[in-house]
């Protein structure tokens, strides 16, 4: 939970008992948001940038204040990346998971020191950290660039034998686009390899084990 007592630490005993349902994790879900216009603002957007780079449904209601099993807790700590996303790594794990509304209060006093310059650039380290799908809009651009230009100085080819010659400036134009998206097309192929080095580098689990059924005498079924 956060420090600032946004959170109200009597929600502790709901959560706690909704875990003792046989939940894993369970986060707190804030029914009315109780910070400024813009800061909501920013955090839904986010969220909803983050959920199509990601190809997931977050929910910008949730928040870090939530319970979680201490499994959860060992295989959140397994992951070593310099930039984690809470509440998204611990749905990512995937243990059976829930929420439950909370009430949410005003800051009680003083003044969060995430601005608006540190917010922006903390939703830009996990939004570059966790998805490579930028990489791939670019080469989608780069190829839509190539074939438009290529149409374009086809025309121009096909005009220039008919005897229809097109003015100098539109042939360079052309060339230029031509040469522009297959200049972008190349980069982002190779922006794609090194996003799946980008993906290896994180060495996350493969799988995460929830339970471990007959133990016996060293030897573990799973």
């Amino acid at each position: 939970m956060d420090c600032d007592l946004q959170d109200r630490p009597e929600e502790i005993v709901n959560l706690y008992h909704k875990a003792q349902e046989g939940y894993d994790v369970v986060f707190a879900r804030r029914k009315k948001r109780k910070d400024c216009f813009l800061k909501i603002l920013v955090s839904k957007i986010f969220y909803k940038i983050y959920s199509f780079a990601t190809d997931l449904n977050y929910d910008a209601s949730l928040c870090n204040f939530s319970i979680c099993n201490r499994k959860v807790v060992e295989s959140y700590c397994m992951m070593r990346e310099e930039h984690r996303a809470y509440v998204m790594y611990i749905q990512w794990l995937g243990f059976k998971q829930t929420a439950i509304d909370v009430e949410h209060d005003e800051r009680k006093e003083g003044k969060s020191s995430y601005n608006l310059k540190k917010r922006m650039k903390m939703a830009s380290d996990i939004l570059f950290s966790q998805s490579d799908k930028l990489l791939k809009a670019i080469v989608s651009m780069g190829f839509l660039l190539t074939f438009i230009s290529f149409i374009a100085v086809l025309i121009i080819v096909i005009r220039y034998f008919i005897g229809n010659v097109s003015q100098g400036w539109s042939s360079i134009i052309a060339t230029i686009c031509l040469m522009g998206g297959m200049t972008i097309f190349v980069i982002g192929i190779v922006g794609i390899y090194i996003g799946n080095i980008f993906v290896q580098i994180k060495e996350r689990p493969l799988y995460v084990i929830r339970n471990i059924l007959n133990k016996k005498e060293g030897k573990e079924n799973e």
